[in-house]
């Protein structure tokens, strides 16, 4: 592997696949690490965050004064869910009602008994998502216009730095009914907007559907594993290659 010494700062923004999941919070950072020498990354992403988040982490950046700056948002904003409104979604107990709680589990514990029953709780989770979704119908996260207006806005904010743009990754859509649908649409915003911008744009919605899902994926087929980090990884470090001509 190519190791390359370079002085700078990387931010890293996004949701729970920027962050990692479970209490190791596994993620593509320490890859990037690996890549470049003298380089200081700083990772703002947060579980559960869409766009909008980027307001809340607004000085912390400006502090950190990043010369990179990777944007790895829509997977939630674009993911459905039942229409919140509905009387059925409204007897959800309120844990189910919660962001990500409707999806299937990610991660499971190695002690037997306790595994077993979070496989049978993550499979009703699938169940019930997918019940509600065709009995009430289903609405997303944040509306298209809504996510369009707050990504030209971040964009504007920081028309300064070296941005690199990140599509969402695809989702089992058995499992996420129609997500997949929301976002290629999204992700066309996504790309137009980094063309308009001047920025890198990278497609991971399409370079980790040509792989097997065992092989990038964890076990909701959504969050990224150790091969799709370093996928991921390896497509980043492309991008940072040409905004610095190494």
């Amino acid at each position: 592997r190519l190791t390359l010494e370079v002085n700078m700062k990387i931010a890293i923004c996004g949701d729970s696949i920027s962050e990692g999941i479970g209490s190791l919070k596994i993620n593509y950072q320490p890859l990037l690490q690996e890549k470049f020498k003298n380089v200081e990354i700083k990772n703002f992403a947060h579980t559960g965050s869409m766009i909008n988040h980027m307001d809340q982490i607004e000085l912390n950046i400006r502090k950190f004064d990043p010369d990179i700056l990777i944007l790895f948002y829509g997977n939630v904003d674009a993911m459905t869910r039942p229409k919140s409104k509905s009387v059925f979604y409204r007897f959800l107990p309120n844990r189910y009602r919660k962001n990500g709680m409707l999806s299937p589990r990610a991660l499971f514990t190695r002690r037997f008994f306790v595994r077993g029953f979070q496989k049978i709780e993550s499979l009703f989770r699938i169940c019930l998502n997918k019940l509600l979704i065709k009995i009430c119908g289903y609405e997303v996260w944040m509306t298209v216009d809504k996510f369009e207006e707050k990504y030209t806005e971040v964009l504007k904010k920081y028309s300064g730095k070296n941005i690199i743009l990140i599509s969402t990754v695809p989702v089992y859509e058995k499992w996420f009914p129609h997500t997949n649908e929301q976002y290629v649409i999204y992700n066309k915003i996504i790309k137009e907007l980094s063309e308009k911008n001047g920025c890198e744009f990278i497609n991971a919605y399409d370079i980790l559907s040509k792989y097997e899902w065992d092989n990038v994926f964890l076990a909701d087929r959504f969050h990224l594993s150790q091969g799709g980090y370093e996928v991921i990884a390896e497509e980043i470090s492309k991008a940072i290659c040409k905004k610095i001509s190494c």
